[in-house]
């Protein structure tokens, strides 16, 4: 909808409920306070009362389907260019640049919001294994690893002073 409709919509619905008040309000003036009467007209309004529904035969999902598109549309609409500054191409961040990033952050740096620079790290390594658990893919640097051997020596042996004697 145009703006100018909303306008006009909702000012039409502002003076319909004053009408609705306006006429309820002389409808129970003549009703004493308290009375069968004045329940009545109560559920009548508030549409708690008993009647029943009348339902008309013509009346099909389609017919209010069709009914609804040909009112909602506007044969004026024209999609609007796409502005020189607002880009539609969206470069995605790789585990690189977060790396980078989270290697600047200072241990004792904490932001505007007040969370600390040990959270932020928690955070983003949790959002990691996530993707990686969601998407079943183990990226390469996880799958990587250097090995150390440590050899091993022979137990050295420890001589008591006592055997010595």
């Amino acid at each position: 909808m145009r703006k100018g409709s909303v306008d006009a919509a909702e000012s039409l619905t502002a003076r319909v409920g004053q009408m609705i008040t306006a006429h309820n309000k002389t409808a129970f003036v003549k009703c004493p306070r308290g009375s069968i009467k004045m329940w009545n007209l109560v559920r009548s309004v508030t549409g708690k009362g008993k009647h029943k529904h009348v339902l008309n035969k013509d009346l099909t999902v389609d017919r209010l389907n069709q009914y609804f598109s040909d009112v909602s549309t506007d044969l004026d609409y024209k999609i609007p260019f796409v502005k020189h500054t607002a880009s539609q191409v969206l470069e995605e961040f790789t585990e690189w640049h977060i790396v980078r990033v989270l290697d600047t952050i200072h241990p004792t740096a904490m932001g505007l919001d007040g969370i600390p620079e040990w959270f932020i790290r928690i955070a983003a390594v949790t959002h990691l294994y996530n993707l990686s658990l969601n998407s079943s893919v183990v990226t390469s640097q996880w799958k990587a690893s250097q090995i150390t051997p440590i050899p091993k020596t022979a137990q050295p042996v420890t001589i008591r002073y006592e055997m010595l004697l």
